[in-house]
């Protein structure tokens, strides 16, 4: 067996052993929230089981209400009191949960119930703001916006949602970021040679990218 063979067995099973790990923490709440069950869920909760409690990756039901999209379950396990600002092993918030798995609603709804906007996530420090520029959609953007998300937060390679923005084509959350005094012209980091690389202009590919760029006075 070759050296990087094995090291992506060992890979494999570490993270089979990780999702074994997690699943054997799951509370019958943990699977009804994930499942979508709201009636179980109810009677759980009527019953006095513990809300906010982790399985073995750091979820908690609400996390995993989140991570599934189901809004009116994560609605009622906030009524009753569940914490919107807990964090996975990974240092994921609930609210980079929602946002990373596409489900708009679920995110403004703990935008409005107090989710951190600005906190970064363990490995590579994007706040929830980063994903939005990536992935969408602008009503998020601009909800995470109006609560005080830095816009010209850097990721651990310098990046700023406005690079993610750029490189994702995202035009209408980049002019919303640019109205907000996002940077175009901040240099991230070289992740080798760890000195100025590009910026959020650079990376405009598009003609209506580079010509919102233009308009705020950006340019290479």
């Amino acid at each position: 067996m070759t050296f990087p063979v094995a090291i992506g067995r060992f890979t494999v099973v570490f993270f089979i052993i990780l999702f074994l790990s997690a699943c054997s923490q799951k509370s019958a709440l943990h699977h009804a929230a994930n499942k979508g069950d709201i009636e179980t869920v109810h009677s759980l909760v009527a019953e006095g089981m513990p809300i906010d409690a982790k399985d073995g990756l750091g979820s908690t039901p609400l996390n995993l209400a989140a991570r599934s999209g189901h809004l009116e379950i994560a609605r009622f396990l906030i009524e009753k009191g569940a914490s919107v600002q807990t964090r996975d092993q990974t240092g994921n918030t609930i609210l980079h949960t929602a946002v990373q798995m596409a489900h708009p609603e679920v995110a403004k709804l703990l935008i409005e119930n107090g989710a951190s906007v600005d906190v970064a996530e363990s490995i590579w420090k994007r706040t929830p703001l980063h994903f939005v520029a990536q992935l969408g959609p602008p009503e998020v953007a601009s909800a995470l916006i109006q609560k005080g998300a830095n816009v010209n937060a850097r990721d651990s390679l310098g990046d700023t949602p406005l690079h993610y923005a750029a490189l994702s084509n995202q035009l209408e959350i980049a002019h919303i970021l640019l109205k907000q005094g996002a940077d175009p012209q901040v240099p991230a980091q070289d992740p080798f040679t760890r000195t100025p690389g590009v910026t959020p202009v650079m990376l405009a590919k598009k003609r209506a990218m580079k010509d919102l760029f233009k308009q705020f006075g950006a340019t290479r």
